[in-house]
This record gives structure tokens, C-alpha cells and sequence, in this order.
């Protein structure tokens, strides 16, 4: 996330930048005479000392806001993290050699704004269009990686192949090869690379490819086991007693019927779904214990009514299992993320759940398996 966030709205900009401003270089380098004035150095020199400012223009775009970010939040980077940054730097070069082409054989008053906005727009609208492989071959990494995700080696290959195929086949018009040769050479790489990444981009949705779940983690207790990121080992005893004492309260009342073997932190996947491993559950430890409320991110993982029932039942289940884990919730934290329930219905609430807290356990059990029955027979 620090790599890839800060630079996630950078790449049409600096790749319109690196397109243009080699445009002019290439303009300058044309209108200079300098293939004439040097003509025993050989080109592949004279273009990269021409293109180095505008790369290094580029790469400090790409740089700078990342420096930045690991500045503020001192750690280090892996290699995986990285990738988002590479890309940028890679194809920001690309395009600085494919306006440097188009420079040489056009004017730059013609090719500066040209590239400019052509390139940024070319780019940046891949984000809002149909079909959706589009956003992964633009080279616009937007869609990035959050907390426990990691991009993939594939996916930057997918990114990446278009534009490099594009400033490949502008290269070879340096060759001495017959021009018919040239053309037809530099049309195959651009196919090639564009139906290769086609290939790997085509199935996927507006999420790009990424890894998950593969963080290192450490892990403490029994009934449950309770596993987190290693970063976080120093919290696994607080947690555990949290969490052992959900399930306690949980498997009395019949809410679940075993604790489970192993309790994992959910963040660890990312936007996707964990592996349904039995005897494991997920959930959202840390983000609970940030708020004070482990428990409650159990029992949002484990009130579990069989059906599409109201959302009524499942809030009534939650105050009465919290009111026994001394987990207190207002109504105005339940109106946040429901803007239809009411003062009247959570005064209702509470009165029922002070109603059956005050009967025998085994009622208790009874009235939710009931609760329940009658919940799923109304959603059907």
C-alpha cells in the first residue's frame, strides 16, 4: 500500500510528460543537426543522453511520492511491493522512447501537445470503460494492492507488454533493415505483446491479479488457536482471552455447536475470500481490538442463521449475546450503518433481550433456536 497508493493517479501524467517532453527532444535533435555533427557516435548513445532528463523526470514522479510514504511510516519494502513502482519506471522510459520517435518525424508543435494529452487520455480512460481487460494492459496500476495483498509478477507483465511492444517496434525503425521489414517486424512485436497480455488479462474483472494469505504469521493458544500477522505476535495473548471467552458464551447458549481449532486474522486475504479450511474461522481480530471489540468481531462471524433472515433478528442476537460478553453497543452505532433502523425498534430490542437475559439458560437456548426457525420461515 505504501508503494502503490501514492502513486496510483501518477501513471497517465507521467507517461503523458515522458511522451512529450521526448517529442521535443527528438524535435531539438532533429532540428540541431547533431546525427550530422557526431556522426561516429552511435545512435543508441546519443538517444539516451538526449532522453536522460526526461527519464529522470519521469522516475522522480514515481519516486518521490513513495519516498515520501516511507518517510512518514518508517519500514522497508519487500520485493513484491515494489512491482507497482518498476512498472511505472519501465514504462515511463517506453514512452519517453516512443515520443522521441515521433519527434523525429514531426513537427513539435504538432507532437508535444499531442502525445501530451493524447497519451494521458489513452491511459487514464482505460479506468472507466468496458471491457474491463482494457484497465490491465493501459499500464495504469489503479486498482492496488491493500492490506494483505501483494501485486503479481503476471499482472505486470500484462500491464506492461502493449506500451513495450509499441516502443520496441519504434526502435526497429533504427535498424538498417528494408523498410517493408522494419514494418512488417515492428507490426508483429505489437501484436504479439498486445494478444499476449490479452491472453492473461481476459477473464479477469476489475480486480487485477494478486497475491494473498501469504503473509508470515504467528500463532498462540488452544481452543481456539489464534493466528495474526507476526507484526502483530505481541497482541496473541490478549486476543486469545477475548476470544476464548466469545466461544464460551457462544457454544453455552447453542449459538455454535464446537470452537473451532483455529481463529485466523481475515485482513491477512485481502479483498478475497480466505480458504474454507474446517475447524478454521476468519475474522477481523485486529480491527476489533482496535476498537475494543474482539468479541464482537466473533460474533459477526459466527451468528450464523441458516437463511436470508431480517436484519432484526440478527441485531436482537447480537445485543443479548453482548450484553453477556460486556460488549455494549448504542444506537447511534447501529443508525451509522443502518440509516432505517429506529430509536422505537432499538428501545424494542433492548426490552426483549432484557426479557429473555433474565429467564433460565436453557430458555434462553430454546428462544434463539426458535428466534431462528421463525426467522427463516419468514425470509422464505
Amino acid at each position: 500500500m505504501l508503494v502503490a497508493a501514492p502513486i496510483a493517479t501518477m501513471y497517465p501524467v507521467a507517461y503523458g510528460l515522458a511522451a512529450a517532453a521526448g517529442a521535443w527532444q527528438g524535435s531539438r535533435l532533429r532540428s540541431d543537426g547533431t546525427w550530422l555533427v557526431a556522426p561516429v557516435r552511435r545512435p543508441a548513445k546519443v538517444v539516451a543522453t538526449t532522453l536522460a532528463p526526461v527519464v529522470t523526470m519521469a522516475w522522480l514522479m514515481f519516486v518521490l511520492p513513495v519516498a515520501a510514504a516511507f518517510l512518514d511510516r518508517p519500514t522497508l519494502p519487500t520485493w513484491n511491493s515494489l512491482l507497482p513502482l518498476v512498472l511505472g519506471l519501465v514504462l515511463s522510459t517506453a514512452w519517453a522512447v516512443i515520443g522521441f520517435v515521433v519527434g523525429q518525424r514531426t513537427s513539435p508543435i504538432i507532437a508535444v501537445p499531442l502525445l501530451a494529452c493524447g497519451v494521458f487520455y489513452l491511459v487514464a480512460v482505460t479506468v472507466a470503460v468496458d471491457p474491463m481487460y482494457l484497465r490491465h494492459m493501459s499500464g495504469y496500476y489503479t486498482d492496488g494492492p491493500g492490506f494483505g495483498e501483494s501485486a503479481t509478477a503476471e499482472s505486470m507483465v500484462a500491464q506492461a507488454l502493449p506500451t513495450a511492444g509499441v516502443a520496441v517496434a519504434v526502435c526497429l525503425l533504427w535498424s538498417r533493415f528494408h523498410k517493408l521489414v522494419t514494418l512488417v517486424a515492428g507490426g508483429a512485436v505489437i501484436v504479439a505483446a498486445s494478444f499476449t497480455s490479452y491472453s492473461i488479462v481476459k477473464d479477469w474483472n476489475y480486480n487485477p491479479s494478486l497475491n494473498s494469505g501469504d503473509l508470515p504469521t504467528a500463532c498462540a493458544g488452544t481452543a481456539p488457536q489464534i493466528c495474526l500477522p507476526e507484526q502483530a505476535e505481541g497482541d496473541l495473548d490478549e486476543i486469545h482471552q477475548e476470544v476464548q471467552s466469545a466461544y464460551t458464551v457462544l457454544t453455552a447458549y447453542g449459538v455454535v455447536d464446537d470452537v473451532p481449532k483455529i481463529v485466523t486474522e481475515r485482513s491477512m486475504f485481502g479483498r478475497f475470500d480466505p480458504p474454507a479450511i474446517d475447524g478454521t474461522r476468519y475474522a477481523f481480530l485486529l480491527q476489533g481490538q482496535k476498537n475494543r471489540s474482539v468479541v464482537g468481531s466473533i460474533l459477526v462471524e459466527e451468528i450464523r442463521f441458516g437463511c436470508d433472515a431480517d436484519s432484526l433478528s440478527y441485531r436482537v442476537v447480537q445485543l443479548w449475546l453482548g450484553e453477556k460478553l460486556g460488549l455494549t453497543r448504542t444506537f447511534e452505532s447501529y443508525a451509522g450503518e443502518d440509516p432505517y433502523y429506529t430509536r422505537k425498534q432499538h428501545r424494542e430490542l433492548m426490552q426483549t433481550v432484557a426479557t429473555i437475559s433474565a429467564k433460565p439458560d436453557a430458555a434462553q437456548r430454546k428462544w434463539f433456536q426458535d428466534l431462528k426457525a421463525k426467522a427463516c420461515e419468514e425470509a422464505t
